[in-house]
């Protein structure tokens, strides 16, 4: 199902500009997907944002608000400037055949997402992709760039919402809106999600980020709601753990290099990173397996987030 999500949001271009990718809801996902199964099969919605998430953390797609996924723009992963003879393509797979062909890769290989290039030269490469628009990414040289967690300010606050959502009464009777707790009795990050009381959010000082049933995050200012990116509230949830000493806690086992993260959301540039370093481990959902060599920096990352291993 995830490849052909990923060349379902590929082949969707913006309508006045073919070059850029088109964001499509969850809604129109779920009905483009049915289109291509078997009139006898079921598409299981939950399965379906579970995959979502996890393109999203490979760094195939983008999440945006409003339950939104787009194609993540063509990147090539090295691992490092001195090893550039396998390169990982990722993203756009619009772009993947002329990426073969722009590095003179073995022309018999165009569907594959490891780049051999004709030359291991970092400005050859460079200067070739970036004339077609594809950027190539370094594991080191991304780790200082990764964002710091902090809460929203001004300028990510768009047009508060016209009316409270806690007055909302189109909401299921077993749904509820949910606010994030970071409190070190809460260890498990799902678990912080708890059951909102507009009036406690107000007179007791308790956390403003809520998220909706229907996976909008909301961050409340005062008495006003704004509608913030997945991306946002990742960044937000970290910066609340931080503040309230509640650091989340990620199961690491260092003889094995295995990094459990079921369960745990992470911030897209994380994800990807975290994924773009690391190995899947078979039949260990989330848990990914870290050669000794990347897990100092796998380590630097996670306690930039705010993680603790434990």
């Amino acid at each position: 199902m995830k490849d052909t999500i990923i060349l379902l949001l590929s082949q969707h271009r913006q309508p006045t500009n073919s070059s850029l990718p088109l964001a499509l809801t969850i809604s129109q996902i779920t009905s483009l997907l049915k289109s291509t199964i078997a009139p006898d099969r079921n598409l299981n919605t939950e399965t379906l944002r579970q995959d979502l998430n996890e393109l999203e953390a490979m760094g195939e797609i983008l999440a945006g608000d409003r339950n939104q996924y787009c194609i993540a723009p063509p990147t090539l992963l090295a691992l490092d400037e001195d090893n550039l003879t396998s390169l990982l393509f990722t993203g756009d797979r619009t772009y993947l055949s002329l990426v073969h062909q722009t590095l003179e890769s073995d022309p018999t290989d165009l569907d594959n997402l490891r780049i051999r290039p004709k030359k291991q030269n970092l400005s050859w490469i460079r200067s070739h992709i970036e004339q077609i628009g594809v950027r190539l990414w370094t594991v080191a040289d991304s780790l200082a760039i990764l964002p710091i967690p902090q809460k929203p300010d001004r300028v990510v606050l768009r047009s508060p919402l016209t009316r409270n959502p806690f007055e909302n009464d189109n909401w299921r009777t077993d749904q509820d809106i949910l606010q994030y707790l970071p409190r070190p009795n809460l260890s498990l990050q799902t678990a912080r999600w708890q059951p909102a009381n507009y009036v406690q959010i107000l007179t007791q000082n308790l956390s403003p980020l809520i998220r909706f049933p229907t996976g909008e995050y909301i961050w409340m200012d005062g008495t006003e709601f704004y509608e913030i990116e997945p991306d946002v509230a990742m960044l937000t949830m970290f910066a609340l753990d931080t503040e309230a000493n509640a650091n989340l806690k990620i199961i690491w086992d260092e003889p094995q290099g295995r990094l459990n993260l079921q369960g745990i959301n992470l911030p897209s540039d994380y994800a990807r990173w975290l994924w773009r370093v690391s190995e899947p481990v078979d039949d260990m959902y989330r848990t990914r397996y870290f050669e000794p060599l990347k897990r100092p920096l796998m380590k630097k990352a996670l306690n930039k987030l705010g993680c603790e291993l434990v």
